[in-house]
């Protein structure tokens, strides 16, 4: 009996020496992950009730705003189409806002697989994973969408009217916004992968020629222009972030 207490206490002194909590069991992870959501949720409920208040101004100014830029006409076919976009619209706003927040309880959930010193860095994890999701959402509403309307209202025949519905616009406009804020987000994963050995600098410095030719495919696949121009535009972020996703790959591996 004495010798399995010495040996448990030997256990969690080797483990507060090593800077890491008693290992977490699958329902406590779940447990967690719940009380984690739970505070999201509670975090975005007011934002958005007091968003919806200044929705149709956030639509009026920010969202109609590249349409009439690029002079895409928008017509609404749904019965309570706005009103329900205004609805929408504050939930995004809501989550927009709430993005720090968000991403600081995210942190926390991955805490205990964290040494005690990353631990005291979460803060500036959530700022900076908050920082790139932002950058996205900046890229993608000033390059990308301007971009994409330009070339989708300029399309096909003169002839021919090119008018969007109220839905197939937000919708693109929603789906550009999100899907640069996440691409956005790489070299979070990378420093992620790189804790758990999934990745290493080594690994992305070797296959560096396949991934710009994988980020000029991409760039193709999502540049609403045909021209090099464009491609170019896409791409240059593309690489920015993986070059700087090998640099905090090689980071992480240096605190690991």
């Amino acid at each position: 009996m004495i010798a399995e207490q010495s040996g448990n206490l030997n256990s969690d002194e080797g483990q507060e020496f090593s800077g890491q909590e008693p290992e977490m069991s699958f329902w406590d992870h779940l447990d967690e992950l719940r009380s984690r959501l739970l505070k999201i949720f509670a975090g975005v409920l007011p934002i958005w009730f007091v968003s919806i208040a200044f929705a149709q101004d956030i639509i009026n100014t920010i969202l109609l705003h590249p349409a009439g830029q690029s002079g895409v006409k928008l017509q609404n076919i749904r019965p309570f189409g706005q009103l329900m976009l205004n609805f929408e619209v504050s939930f995004i706003v809501a989550l927009i806002v709430t993005v720090p927040y968000s991403f600081y309880h995210i942190w926390q959930f991955i805490a205990p697989a964290l040494h005690r010193h990353e631990r005291k860095a979460l803060l500036w994890a959530a700022f900076f994973s908050s920082f790139c999701f932002l950058a996205g959402t900046s890229f993608g509403y000033f390059v990308m969408i301007p971009m994409t309307l330009s070339f989708a209202a300029g399309f096909g025949s003169a002839e021919v009217l090119n008018m969007f519905s109220l839905d197939e616009y937000m919708s693109l406009i929603f789906s550009i916004l999100i899907g640069t804020s996440l691409i956005f987000e790489l070299p979070v994963l990378s420093y992620l992968l790189t804790r758990i050995g999934l990745l290493t600098p080594g690994f992305m410095t070797k296959y560096r020629r396949h991934a710009i030719i994988i980020l000029m495919i991409l760039a193709a696949f999502v540049s609403p222009g045909t021209d090099p121009f464009s491609m170019l535009v896409l791409s240059l972020p593309l690489f920015l972030l993986y070059e700087s996703s090998i640099l905090i790959s090689k980071w992480a591996v240096k605190k690991s």
